[in-house]
């Protein structure tokens, strides 16, 4: 199970940085396999071999031809003086309030060449209690609600590639990046935040959310307790919460 759900991660973040529409593949094309993780594996290694296709062409044309390289090698020129930008990371977790925090940060706190990230932590899947015993759970019933919390991330993920185009498509130096993880948001936000050397985090509060996607009050204040960088906390006014 965990392997299978490395790499769904892995396959989408390949498929997202280099262009892929992994989309149009679509899970329906796993149906063919005798489980998801050889589904997953496939897809995986199709863009592999997509990747290698383009170093190929970039070796193939000169190095000074623009292939569209994956966000993490022009990510790790972000300290020279020809691709000084700022890195923006921003919680999401399907809620309203984090479309908000993306919007809110676009409109006043991003700057032509910026990276954004949008960061989704999915919380685990539980076992779900009826009143006896997890170790009577049904093998069957544990595949059905890991397949339901893996095709809600899948769903949340999407639409989160479907807002990166719409903030992209009039901003060419813009880059927005989508990481997914599974564990406990605060301390997988703080991770990736200080891995990333992140300069802002932004965080939407009461980001509620259903199927156990939730981003407690607590998360934000753990941030900003935690973090050397900045943290915003953004506040949702009452009058769009349920616009």
């Amino acid at each position: 199970i965990r392997n299978t759900w490395n790499l769904l991660v892995k396959s989408e973040e390949i498929f997202f940085q280099n262009g892929i529409d992994y989309i149009s593949l679509t899970l329906t094309r796993l149906l063919k396999f005798e489980n998801e993780s050889d589904g997953y594996a496939w897809l995986l290694d199709r863009s592999l071999k997509r990747l290698l296709e383009m170093d190929e062409k970039k070796d193939m044309n000169g190095a000074t031809e623009n292939v569209n390289p994956p966000v993490e090698s022009v990510a790790a020129g972000a300290e020279s003086a020809t691709t000084a930008h700022r890195r923006v990371m921003i919680a999401v977790d399907g809620s309203e309030y984090a479309d908000y925090a993306i919007r809110w940060t676009y409109e006043n706190v991003f700057k032509p060449k910026d990276e954004l990230m949008l960061v989704h932590v999915a919380v685990p899947p539980m076992v779900p209690d009826f009143g006896f015993s997890t170790a009577y759970v049904t093998e069957s019933l544990w595949i059905d609600v890991l397949h339901q919390a893996n095709e809600t991330t899948r769903k949340t993920v999407e639409r989160y590639h479907k807002i990166a185009k719409e903030l992209t498509k009039n901003e060419k130096e813009c880059k927005v990046r989508i990481i997914s993880e599974r564990g406990e948001p605060k301390d997988i936000l703080a991770q990736i935040a200080k891995e990333q050397n992140v300069d802002l985090v932004v965080v939407g509060s009461r980001g509620f959310s259903t199927v156990k996607y939730i981003f407690l009050g607590s998360t934000s204040q753990y941030l900003v307790n935690h973090l050397e960088m900045p943290v915003i906390v953004v506040h949702k006014p009452k009058e769009v919460v349920h616009s």
